[in-house]
């Protein structure tokens, strides 16, 4: 059928399998294979989001649901009335505006690892006591930050001028209100596949707790959004996912949280990339830009990218960046 699929895992009786499937458009679907007689149906697909990653039962045997994050993670179980999905649930309950994840559990499933962090919050670890219903502390990955001085992350949604819906992360100064704000627009690196989560993310709250908001863009190439949001990014660098950044930042401006004249780009990798190209092609609409590790001159980088030698690597460059035209869109020309 075209469509790709992966295998998740197994029902927690052992007779159903779920697959990941890629549909022609949208995001990815969950199926529901029975084994004994090779029947398929879709059980799960959210409007506009792939799955995230499997919810394993605790002895990792079987797989109970699936993650989506929009934009904290929530959960599908596919057993809903089983034990560690209603443990979940009130896990999730009890760390209300945080992510929780069980990391790892005792054989016998009566104590497990829990790593609970938000967008202010680098991460916590606890012990919990399934019997006792305790969770005790034992560790922390930030113990100098306070959560309280960070920024908050929200969710926005901002239509590109071709009408594509595109998802975005900003974050706001502690304390600030979004009106008038200097700006760095942060474009992931990749770019494809990859995917930017609500969570606490180091360079962000670096710049956020500075007085600057951070503008993060799903832009189309980026993960999660089904193969079709990917595939529409494939030879597009420097042109439309590099608009989809430009109508980010317009919208930006629009909307009274970025003050003209203050908004700069900053990316790593393909983010990198990206920033130059931003003031090479914008240059009224950025105050400055900063590349680190950044591919700046993609004709000399398709021809000297040691992967290049390899089949897949050739066949990856030609159907995703293409062969003609990259000195045009190569920020070290401009």
């Amino acid at each position: 059928t075209g469509q790709q699929a992966q295998a998740l895992g197994f029902s927690t009786d052992g007779t159903v399998a779920y697959l990941q499937v890629s549909r022609a458009d949208g995001p990815d679907a969950i199926e529901r294979l029975v084994l004994a007689t090779g029947e398929r149906s879709e059980i799960y697909r959210h409007p506009r989001l792939d799955p995230r990653g499997v919810i394993p039962s605790l002895d990792g045997s079987a797989v109970l649901g699936v993650y989506v994050q929009d934009p904290q993670v929530s959960m599908h179980f596919f057993e809903p009335e089983h034990p560690e999905a209603k443990l979940r649930l009130s896990l999730a309950a009890a760390f209300k505006g945080h992510d929780v994840f069980i990391t790892s559990a005792t054989d016998d499933g009566s104590k497990a690892i829990l790593h609970v962090y938000s967008d202010r919050n680098p991460g916590e670890y606890f012990l919990f006591d399934r019997e006792t219903k305790h969770a005790r502390h034992i560790g922390s990955r930030g113990r100098a930050l306070v959560p309280e001085q960070m920024g908050e992350t929200r969710q926005v949604q901002i239509k590109a001028r071709d009408g594509v819906l595109l998802d975005a992360l900003l974050t706001l100064p502690p304390g600030a209100e979004a009106r008038g704000l200097p700006l760095v627009v942060h474009p992931h690196g990749g770019p494809f596949d990859i995917q930017d989560r609500w969570g606490f993310d180091p360079r962000v709250q670096l710049l956020a707790t500075r007085g600057m908001a951070v503008l993060q863009v799903n832009f189309r190439g980026s993960g999660g959004y089904g193969r079709a949001f990917v595939e529409a990014g494939y030879k597009q660098w420097g042109r439309a996912m590099q608009d989809d950044l430009t109508d980010a930042t317009r919208w930006a401006i629009e909307q009274g949280v970025a003050a003209p004249g203050r908004i700069c780009l900053f990316g790593a990798s393909y983010g990198g990339y990206a920033s130059l190209m931003g003031v090479a092609k914008e240059p009224n609409l950025y105050a400055c830009a900063a590349g680190d590790v950044g591919v700046y001159d993609l004709e000399s980088w398709s021809r000297r990218v040691d992967f290049q030698k390899l089949r897949w690597g050739k066949n990856y460059l030609e159907e995703a960046v293409g062969s003609e035209g990259l000195r045009e869109v190569s920020p070290v020309h401009l």
